[in-house]
């Protein structure tokens, strides 16, 4: 029994020590993990109307959807970036895939429950709710 003790000693100091490497702690983890799953496809596209001209030199008016200027978005949520013949594609997170990832962090997403087993939601909306208006807040510079 004390050595498992001590296997599960170290094994929390290796990955403190790792976590430490890269500047990364439980509840930067944890934010970000929030962050992906609460994003708003607005801060990263936009739709604009364009006034184009047909054949017979009227005007009609197309949505056209673009980018946010580069430096306007974040790019932390950006997993990839592919050229295509006309455009660019841009990988965005998982939305279910990090909202299943907070809610085992708070077990709430369980193969099986026990039978008295309560979730408590509240908590986990407070949490996800409390980043979104962290986000939401006008940045003061």
């Amino acid at each position: 029994m004390l050595k498992l003790l001590k296997i599960q000693t170290k094994i929390k100091k290796l990955r403190e020590r790792k976590f430490n490497k890269f500047g990364m702690d439980v509840e930067k983890l944890f934010d970000i993990m929030v962050k992906r799953a609460t994003y708003d496809i607005k801060d990263i596209y936009e739709v604009k109307q364009i006034t184009l001209k047909d054949l017979k030199n009227e005007d009609y008016t197309i949505d056209h959807v673009q980018l946010k200027k580069w430096e306007s978005i974040d790019g932390t949520l950006i997993e990839g970036i592919k050229q295509t013949k006309d455009s660019i594609q841009i990988k965005l997170p998982d939305r279910d895939k990090s909202i299943e990832m907070i809610g085992k962090y708070f077990g709430i997403f369980k193969e099986t429950m026990k039978e008295n087993e309560t979730i408590n939601l509240n908590e986990f909306a407070n949490v996800i709710m409390k980043n979104y208006e962290k986000k939401s807040e006008p940045e003061s510079k």
